[in-house]
This record gives structure tokens, C-alpha cells and sequence, in this order.
């Protein structure tokens, strides 16, 4: 039951974090702030976090491995043909983007604000989506599945 509660309180630092994140910056966001709207003190946020750093490096994470972690299924898929590979891929995309549009709006504007020791870490990740992605269509582009304004699209992003 005592770890149940810990995770629970985690996933509610995690999700007021992200939120406040998102609409108030990596500054304006302050460790109060957040202890305040979750109901811990501030320094009872430690028993769950490291850092801001590290906080602000789950939230982008997180986002980021579920996206990877899909496209990896979808990849791996060998019932599906190369169009609707990409189209599922594009769906998830999109669909991560929409369900994670918090961490989406920290990516864009609060990555700088990662230590570069855990930029780099997260950047790989992101770097292993887009290696997944590229390999899947040099795959699929040798055997001429793609033709036209898709294959445009794809060098663009690949």
C-alpha cells in the first residue's frame, strides 16, 4: 500500500510539474510552487526527485520513450505493409503530440534549460526515434514502396 501511495504522489508531481511547466517556463515554475499544489513541502519533494534537473528530464522523457516505443511496435509489425507502417507512425506522431501537448510546449521552449549532461541523454533518445524512423524507410524505400508526394514528404523528414 506505501508504495502505491509513493507512486500515486510521484505521478501527481509529474503531472502538476508538467502543467505548470508548460504555462509558466522552467523559471516560473518554482519547487514551492509545485510542493504547494500537490500538498507536500517543498523540501518532501526531494523523497521523489533529485532535482528540478531531473524532473524536468522525466517529463521530457517520458514523451519521448512512448513515442519511440510505439514506433518501435509499429516497425516491427510484420503484418502490416509499408503505407500503413508510415501512416500508423504519422498517427502516432500526431497522437503523442495531442495526448502530450504539455511536454510537446516544454520541449520547444524549456530543453535549453536541461543540463547538458542530461540534454545529451535525453537528445539520444529522441536521436533513436529518428534512427528507427530512417532505417524503416531506407527499408522500405529499396523496395520502391513509396512513390510521389509521400516519397517527397519522407526525404524532407528522413
Amino acid at each position: 500500500m506505501r508504495k502505491s501511495k509513493k507512486k500515486n504522489k510521484y505521478e501527481s508531481i509529474l503531472s502538476v510539474s508538467t502543467k505548470l511547466i508548460s504555462q509558466q517556463g522552467f523559471s516560473g515554475a518554482s519547487l514551492q510552487k509545485i510542493a504547494d499544489k500537490v500538498g507536500l513541502g517543498k523540501s518532501s519533494l526531494f523523497h521523489y526527485l533529485k532535482s528540478k534537473d531531473d524532473l524536468l528530464y522525466v517529463i521530457l522523457k517520458t514523451s519521448a520513450d512512448k513515442l519511440r516505443l510505439n514506433l518501435e511496435n509499429i516497425v516491427a509489425d510484420k503484418q502490416l505493409d509499408p503505407a500503413e507502417k508510415l501512416r500508423r507512425a504519422m498517427d502516432n506522431h500526431l497522437s503523442i503530440i495531442e495526448e502530450y501537448t504539455d511536454h510537446a510546449n516544454i520541449y520547444f521552449d524549456e530543453l535549453r534549460n536541461l543540463s547538458k549532461r542530461k540534454r545529451n541523454k535525453y537528445l539520444e533518445t529522441r536521436k533513436q526515434y529518428e534512427r528507427i524512423l530512417k532505417k524503416s524507410y531506407r527499408k522500405r524505400k529499396k523496395r520502391h514502396c513509396f512513390k510521389g508526394w509521400i516519397q517527397k514528404l519522407l526525404l524532407l523528414v528522413c
